[in-house]
């Protein structure tokens, strides 16, 4: 048996569902001073329907918005004064309501929180005023950031015009067209107790905290079981060049990955680690430090509920082609999977991942979010700290395996020129 912070956390989550079906998790910590209280819906942007694109960003804004019991601003002046933070976000896969609080204000913040969810009923009003902010947002994120658009263009390179292609604020001209009925069918349709949970990390006390939840979150109406997400697939192989407004020339590559928590996936998550994910990594180490053909290098592999893209990216040096960067990336990955890791460098960045992750297991809210991003990518409050622990069983062949298809030429390939000159 495993006796790392991470084993010990797992073992100490606790779980219980409500008389309407809403799953809770919890670890208590005596010592704690805080609690976070976190509530995670199983849907993002990638449930939205064509007509609904951007409706899960704005419901997570029209959520702070107020009930019939608590008006519009009383939610963040009552968390305000009770030395509360609140926050949320939205993803592909899910939205998360965040609050971090002293204890003894539990009860007051399970109320707050119940309520919200249960309650949610915006006014035409709160609906188009909110919706004016979420444009201004994405014109500010999006349309004013070269660097934001070079991402859109890559992951509709990738997936098309299927739920994981479309950017999560929504894209301008269908967030602007989205219409309130569009939105409150997006909301009876996700936001109910089957389809959510409740994570709640810190000091409480665990005989009161039942009775507790079920006279708050217990009022929330179920609706049936969970629906089934609208689908999704990866765009047909595509090479494209961009202009935009970029300082630099930008190179970015993707390959198919595997679900979230999958054995594939997991390895491809760490075969990207080892190579690039350090200063010694083979990737970092020879295109920054040794030949310097790039200013940066960046990866990714984290993986969705559905099927993903592992990507690498480049802003090259001046005079080093786009070409040059991918015969280079070619060649290290060939080396990589005829001659693989060495068993020191895999034990250095499995080690270097569990020390980063443990370091983080102080803060209830980060705990609080490994438990709800288990829940919602792996279906188990404790997935998460399970993918982290067997991380030592991957073998060096597995590694090697996963990585074969990145030696190969990219499906999807982005190259990004600044608007005034020349070919990428």
């Amino acid at each position: 048996m495993s006796h790392s912070p991470l084993a010990r956390f797992s073992a100490e989550v606790r779980a219980l569902t409500l008389d309407n079906g809403l799953a809770v998790f919890t670890l208590q910590d005596p010592e704690a001073d805080v609690v976070s209280v976190q509530t995670w819906i199983g849907a993002g942007s990638a449930a939205e329907e064509p007509d609904q694109e951007g409706a899960a960003h704005l419901l997570e804004h029209l959520l702070f918005r107020g009930t019939a019991a608590v008006p519009d601003g009383e939610l963040d002046r009552r968390m305000e004064a009770m030395g509360a933070s609140i926050n949320a976000w939205t993803s592909t896969d899910a939205t998360c309501f965040t609050v971090t609080a002293p204890a003894d204000a539990l009860d007051e913040v399970l109320w707050l929180e119940a309520d919200r969810f249960a309650g949610s009923n915006p006014s035409q009003e709160v609906f188009a005023a909110e919706h004016e902010v979420v444009l201004n947002e994405r014109r500010a994120a999006v349309e004013s950031d070269p660097e934001s658009q070079a991402e859109e263009a890559f992951l509709t390179l990738c997936f098309g015009d299927s739920p994981y292609g479309r950017p999560i604020l929504g894209r301008t001209p269908q967030l602007a067209a989205l219409r309130e009925g569009e939105l409150r069918r997006f909301l009876l349709r996700w936001y109910h107790p089957q389809n959510a949970a409740v994570v709640i990390v810190g000091a409480f006390d665990p005989d009161a905290l039942q009775a507790t939840l079920q006279r708050t979150w217990g009022a929330w109406t179920p609706r049936g079981a969970a629906p089934t997400a609208p689908g999704w697939g990866y765009a047909p192989r595509r090479r494209q060049n961009v202009a935009l407004p970029v300082a630099s020339r930008r190179l970015m590559a993707g390959w198919p990955l595997a679900a979230w928590g999958s054995h594939e996936h997991q390895a491809a998550w760490l075969a990207m680690q080892l190579l690039v994910g350090s200063g010694s990594a083979p990737i970092t180490r020879r295109f920054i430090l040794e030949e310097a053909l790039a200013f940066d290098v960046f990866a990714d592999a984290e993986g969705s509920v559905g099927p993903g893209v592992a990507m690498v990216g480049f802003t090259p040096r001046p005079g080093v082609s786009l070409r040059a960067l991918e015969r280079a990336w070619a060649d290290e990955l060939q080396r990589f999977v005829a001659s693989g890791p060495t068993p020191d460098a895999v034990d250095e960045a499995i080690a270097r991942a569990l020390v980063a992750e443990a370091a983080q297991l102080g803060h209830s809210s980060h705990v609080a979010h490994l438990i709800g991003e288990g829940w919602r990518m792996g279906g188990d409050p404790r997935a998460l700290f399970a993918w982290f622990e067997s991380l030592p069983t991957l073998s060096i062949s597995a590694l090697r395996e996963v990585a074969r298809p990145w030696a190969a030429e990219a499906p999807w390939r982005l190259s990004v020129r600044p608007l005034s000159g020349g070919r990428a």
